[in-house]
């Protein structure tokens, strides 16, 4: 403790200058720790309001890289709980011109999303984009994705 009381007696001697940049070092710092917890409390808030949306249902279970426990779907099924299941994974997307990216995969079924709907550029329906053309299914991407790779939708 006399420590400190010793360096702020030589930030005095300093002069008030020196108390000055000291002051406002202080207060930058405590406006930036309120700014931070305003903006943590503020995304709290709508993550809060918006869960629903943003996770498409009431309730996740993940089990990661597994299949669900032998019964689980059933005994959630049995209690009048809607499903839906989506698998994901990790792959390496290479365009026609070699150009590589690593990309998550996300594999839905047709009760995907339990809450709200993905909004697709054209405007379509999930099912639309995803149904099967010429022995090909669909699918959907971020835009930034296709930018990168050079590609285009069609």
């Amino acid at each position: 403790m006399m420590l400190a009381f010793r360096l702020a007696r030589r930030e005095l001697r300093g002069g008030v200058r020196g108390l000055r940049i000291v002051l406002a070092c202080l207060a930058l710092g405590v406006a930036v720790i309120a700014a931070v917890g305003s903006l943590r409390a503020a995304i709290d808030r709508g993550l809060a309001g918006n869960s629903r949306e943003l996770l498409g249902g009431d309730l996740e279970i993940d089990t990661g890289y597994q299949a669900p426990p032998e019964g689980l779907l059933d005994w959630l099924q049995a209690r009048g709980t809607r499903l839906s299941q989506v698998v994901q994974m990790r792959s390496m997307l290479v365009a026609p011109n070699g150009e590589r990216r690593l990309v998550e995969l996300k594999a839905v079924d047709t009760a995907w999303p339990l809450i709200g709907s993905p909004i697709l550029s054209p405007l379509q329906p999930i099912g639309t984009a995803l149904e099967q053309r010429d022995g090909v299914y669909g699918l959907v991407a971020e835009h930034i994705v296709l930018d990168r790779l050079g590609l285009r939708v069609g």
